[in-house]
């Protein structure tokens, strides 16, 4: 790159605090209701599940594997409650991630490392259209899990685990290649200011096709950076299983390595976006031997030519 614009993004974010504070209040806000979600289904699943003391006492002397067997069949025997409670979920934390989502995103393209962006209207279409495409991932995936694993369990012989997983794996490699593409663009497109969602997602495009070297030098960059950041907090909590005994400060050291990781991610990713805006048509420098245009309505007066006084 003729200059280090990802480093440019990263000052960016660093003259601008604003900028990562919207970002992780958005981010945060959605992480705390996907644990109240979580909580109250569990509470809900629990409250209506009774379990005896007999019970309990039959699993503490059954093997690994009965106890799993038990458990599983236990599972599939609430049947359609579980089935209902998962769906109201994802419906309820796909409306709070594309409502908190497109009001964080619309307030982080008001500030200057990434003005001019998207309308809110526009981030509404993006977001609901990111979560469409979530969905949509998902269902296939389930319904493909499921026909395998019914046409598994047709064969008169007993299932072929090898078999099962090469049918499954290419396949949740294709979606979430499929999706990881269609999340990116996404995600780039509200830095357009555009009033319709497809063009945003057309000059994403045109941006990725036009600076294919910066924009990939950004993304392997950026990338490189979040998954040392993975790396270093992974190796922190496994030393700390090991060092720490109590399970209360355990707890409070993972939960504490958990919102620094958060954090440097957020700051990455919002770099990112810095970077990205750089590479805009309107914020890109005019080089300096660049030839003016000229005015087609002004003429160049003939040598010779009477001069007006």
């Amino acid at each position: 790159m003729s200059r280090n614009i990802l480093r440019e993004g990263f000052a960016e974010v660093a003259r601008d605090p604003a900028l990562l504070l919207i970002e992780i209040g958005w981010r945060w806000t959605f992480g705390a209701a996907v644990i109240v979600v979580l909580f109250a289904s569990l509470a809900f699943l629990l409250g209506s599940t009774t379990v005896s003391t007999k019970s309990l006492d039959a699993l503490a002397g059954m093997a690994a594997l009965d106890v799993a067997t038990t458990i599983a069949n236990a599972t599939i025997a609430l049947g359609l409650r579980l089935f209902g409670t998962l769906l109201i979920d994802a419906s309820v934390l796909a409306i709070c991630w594309i409502v908190l989502s497109a009001l964080g995103r619309h307030a982080t393209l008001l500030r200057p490392a990434l003005a001019p962006g998207a309308s809110q209207s526009t981030c509404f279409a993006i977001s609901t259209w990111r979560a469409l495409v979530t969905t949509v991932a998902v269902a296939i995936w389930i319904g493909v899990g499921f026909s395998v694993g019914f046409a598994a369990s047709r064969a008169p012989s007993p299932p072929n685990v090898i078999g099962i997983a090469l049918v499954l794996l290419p396949i949740l490699f294709l979606l979430v290649v499929a999706w990881s593409v269609a999340n990116w663009y996404l995600s780039l497109a509200p830095l357009f200011a555009e009033e319709r969602w497809h063009i945003s997602v057309r000059e994403a495009w045109k941006l990725a096709a036009g600076r294919s070297d910066e924009v990939l030098a950004v993304s392997i960059a950026t990338g490189v950076i979040r998954l040392a950041l993975l790396t270093a907090a992974f190796a922190a909590s496994f030393a700390l299983v090991r060092a720490v005994a109590d399970p209360r400060l355990l707890f409070a050291d993972l939960v504490a390595i958990s919102g620094l990781y958060c954090l440097s991610a957020d700051f990455v990713y919002v770099a990112r976006l810095a970077a990205y805006a750089k590479h805009r048509p309107e914020a890109l420098p005019v080089p300096e031997n660049a030839m003016p245009i000229a005015d087609p309505n002004c003429s160049e007066a003939e040598p010779g030519a009477a001069q007006p006084i």
